[in-house]
């Protein structure tokens, strides 16, 4: 083992790895798996995050930052950077305000969040599915489908959360 790595629950860390951006990603699924399966855990999960964030990364004065040294300070909370990304307010802080609200707001089954957790309502997918040609052979899709084909998945999604997550 060098200086610079560490071993942490069997994963091999690089001390450069130690950062957190405080990225959306988690969240989101966290966001998703409640909705869909509505097991408490992921709601407490999605707020341990939050409260992490609040204990770590909120700046005395003002807003929040990304921390570095997530895990080597040993005992010493983490450093906070002179920085935030923009994502952190536009994506991460809404799914955690989202994954507390009730299911009727925005609902999965009529809404569908674009990869900066934009809510875009299905309902409007409309202009994508009219006719459409090419040297005269039918490009059309059928917009029933892609619905069945977007439940399906959300239902994949719960089936593997009662499984066992």
């Amino acid at each position: 083992k060098q200086w610079y790595q560490r071993r942490v629950r069997g994963l091999l860390i690089s001390i450069r790895d130690e950062f957190s951006l405080l990225r959306p990603e988690t969240v989101e699924s966290l966001f998703i798996l409640w909705r869909v399966t509505k097991k408490t855990r992921y709601r407490n999960w999605a707020w341990d995050i939050y409260s992490a964030m609040e204990r770590y990364a909120k700046h005395p004065d003002h807003g929040f930052s990304s921390i570095d040294g997530i895990d080597s300070n040993f005992g010493s909370p983490p450093m906070r950077r002179d920085s935030l990304e923009s994502f952190f307010l536009a994506e991460t802080l809404k799914y955690l305000y989202l994954i507390h609200l009730p299911d009727d707001i925005l609902p999965l089954s009529q809404y569908v969040f674009n990869t900066e957790a934009h809510p875009l309502p299905l309902r409007d997918f409309h202009w994508f599915h009219r006719e459409k040609t090419f040297n005269n052979i039918s490009l059309n899709s059928n917009i029933s489908d892609s619905n069945n084909s977007f439940f399906t998945d959300l239902n994949n999604i719960k089936d593997v959360a009662d499984k066992g997550i």
